[in-house]
């Protein structure tokens, strides 16, 4: 219902950076492809450094060392890492729902993966 919904209450909202526009854009939060055409408006592509989340919290030291060596710093690692980010969904989504998103999001993440150089499977999952 909150999907079905998302396009009306976006029209509502003053501003991409409302409250309320933060809260209702479930759909066009989830499109990187235009949130990285943003930034590319204003840098130059090698100046932008992509990180999938899901790997950097999986494996932040890998993370941190292509981070550090794109800005041209030493290595270097922390004693540890602290986990955020740790939550999980409740409830479980639908068969109908998954493929619904899927199908929305595919041609989307294809934009994304052809900025980025990087397929990320999520068109796969």
């Amino acid at each position: 219902e909150a999907i079905a919904a998302e396009l009306e209450r976006l029209r509502a909202a003053p501003d991409r950076s409302s409250e309320q526009w933060r809260y209702a854009s479930y759909l066009t939060r989830g499109l990187y492809a235009d949130q990285l055409a943003w930034w590319l408006a204003e840098f130059p592509r090698e100046q932008l450094l992509v990180l999938q989340s899901e790997a950097f919290f999986t494996r932040p030291e890998e993370g941190l060392a292509q981070s550090l060596d794109f800005l041209g710093l030493r290595p270097w690692l922390p004693p540890e890492f602290e986990v955020y980010n740790l939550g999980t969904y409740g409830g479980g989504m639908t068969a109908e729902t998954r493929a619904r998103l899927a199908e929305y999001y595919a041609p989307h993440n294809q934009r994304l993966y052809d900025i980025v150089g990087t397929d990320y499977g999520w068109n796969d999952e």
